[in-house]
């Protein structure tokens, strides 16, 4: 089973969100904002269609993946 996603080209760096998936635990459940993930990486950003959830990827793999807040 699996899910759809849209990728969002433009967004804002102050986006928060709570991760309950993601390469490394130290991200889970901690507010994250979009910026302090990435760093000075750069970043993609998606939107799960059927939840409306946000997976952050970084340029060396690492992803989270949860709701905004």
């Amino acid at each position: 089973m699996g899910y759809s996603t849209v990728s969002i080209p433009f967004f804002n760096q102050d986006i928060a969100i709570k991760p309950h998936t993601a390469t490394s635990g130290k991200y889970i459940g901690c507010k994250i904002t979009i910026g302090q993930f990435c760093g000075k990486q750069r970043g993609s950003l998606e939107q799960i269609q059927e939840t409306g959830e946000y997976i952050v990827r970084r340029q060396d793999g690492e992803f989270i993946e949860g709701p905004e807040v």
